[in-house]
Parts: C-alpha cells; structure tokens; sequence
C-alpha cells in the first residue's frame, strides 16, 4: 500500500513538472486577426523556435488590442508589425528580419472607382475604412487629413463598405478576395496599384530580450537558406 502511494505521488511529481516544462517552453505572441500574414508568419514562427525547443501559439486579437497585450507583457510579443509602432510601443524589441510584406489596396463599390496614386489621390470628401490598430493607415489617414472609420476586422470592413457606413477600405489583397468570394459579393472591386506596402518585422517583450540574438540568428540562417521562401510560398498556397 505504502508502495502504490508513493508511486501515484511519484506520477504526480511528474505531471507536474511536464506541465511546468511545457508552460514555461510555450511563447505566445500577439497576431492581427483576419489577416493574411497570420497563416504565413505564423509557420514561420513556429518552424524557427521549434529549432530553439520553443512551441509557438498565436493569439488573433484586433489590431490595437493585440499591440495593448504584447505591450504590457500579456502576450510574449507580436507576432507581425511594421516599424511604425516601435516610438509608442517600447516594450516590444524587433526581430532585425523582414518575415512578410503585405500589400494593401483600396476597394470600393463598383461605380466609385478612381485611379490611385499616392495617399494624395484620395478625395477628402470620402470616408476610408482601415482595421483599427493598423499603424501606417492611422497615420497616413491623419498625415493626409482623410476622414477615417476604423473596424475590427476584414469582414466588418466589407460590411461597413457595403452598407455605405464607409466609401472605401484598406485591406490586404489575399484577406480582401478571401471575403469577396466566401460572400459572393459582385459590387465592390479592388483599386489598382496598392496604396501601401507594408513591411513586417517580428517582436519580442523586453522580457525575453535573451532570446533576441537566437532568433534572430535562426531567421537569418533560415533567409540564407531560402527555407524562410519556401515557407512563405507554401503557406501562401493554403489561402
């Protein structure tokens, strides 16, 4: 009797600890919800710390949100940002390795179309939709002094646009088209060329500033390589 007891406490000891192990071996890192970096820097991530014993999470939150809780530490980092936010948001540490672009294009209703060129070309007298926490269309909207109406998501975008709360949205080429056929939606066309390209670094909170040097060594192995490509290529195939 005396036995079995001391084994069920020996199997709880190591339960226990294989859950510390795996708590404190799992970073989880704020991600845009809705977008299409999600699915590509996702893999990226995941590829790059498991070659350092880390498992990655993601967690889709909207865009301002998810730089609050990578911010304050509730999150272990960001998974995908440009440079913009690096003067407010202190806290996060960036990854020195370009893990996406994404370009991001104007859509409006069939009928309302207008050629593009520059931020310039946008009529005062419109209202443009971005999803909120997005940086460079929060500043450009205000550096160009466009009206602007923020939402949570792509999808909400398109619902704002469709039901003429907004005169056009700024969304990503792969999310944009991604609604455009789950909704069957025949109104709304994609202005050409992009009205921004964004360039996409990985962050860390201050909190892990020793990994910082690791991974940044294994992204740069993974770029020479051409591993971080095909990761790319591949990851934009399944969207």
């Amino acid at each position: 009797m005396k036995q079995c007891v001391l084994g069920l406490i020996m199997i709880f000891l190591i339960l226990i600890k294989s859950v510390l192990v795996y708590a404190q071996d799992t970073l989880v890192f704020s991600a845009v919800a809705g977008t299409r970096p999600v699915v590509i820097v996702g893999e990226i991530l995941r590829k790059a710390y498991q070659k350092i014993g880390i498992r990655v999470e993601l967690l889709e939150l909207p865009g301002k949100r998810g730089l609050m809780y990578s911010q304050a530490g509730n999150t272990d980092g960001d998974a995908f940002r440009t440079r913009e936010i690096e003067k407010e948001y202190t806290n996060l540490k960036r990854i020195d390795v370009v893990v996406s672009t994404d370009e991001m294009y104007l859509f409006v209703k069939r009928g309302n179309e207008f050629p593009v060129k520059g931020w310039e070309s946008i009529s005062r007298e419109i209202i443009v939709g971005y999803q909120r926490g997005v940086q460079f269309a929060e500043k450009n909207t205000l550096k160009y002094d466009i009206t602007s109406q923020p939402g949570d998501s792509s999808n909400q975008l398109f619902q704002m646009l469709a039901t003429g709360r907004v005169d056009a949205i700024i969304v990503g080429s792969a999310a944009g088209f991604k609604v455009i056929k789950e909704h069957d939606v025949k109104e709304i066309v994609r202005l050409e060329p992009p009205i921004h390209t964004s360039v996409l670094y990985h962050y860390l909170h201050k909190k892990h500033d020793h990994l910082v040097p690791k991974i940044t060594a294994v992204l740069k192995e993974m770029e020479a390589s051409g591993e971080l490509h095909m990761i790319q290529k591949n990851a934009e195939l399944l969207q």
